[in-house]
């Protein structure tokens, strides 16, 4: 399972780093985006529900486990 998490920014301009006045009021964020590994599909991790959940391509686990048919 690929993982990638990184910083949501304010601005295009941001460095990436954020003041304690940036902290206080909320600003700083994380994205997460899930790759499966059945499609190879790079999502949100919100779109899945859920750490290994159902791609929104190809609707298999995104952890790599096969559903019994």
């Amino acid at each position: 399972m690929e993982i990638k998490t990184y910083p949501s920014f304010i601005s295009e301009k941001h460095d990436g780093s954020y003041t304690a006045e940036e902290v206080r009021r909320g600003y700083v964020g994380l994205h997460t985006d899930i790759a499966c590994p059945w499609c190879g599909k790079l999502q949100p991790l919100a779109a899945t529900q859920y750490v290994g959940g159902p791609c929104c391509c190809c609707g298999k686990l995104t952890s790599g486990i096969r559903e019994a048919e």
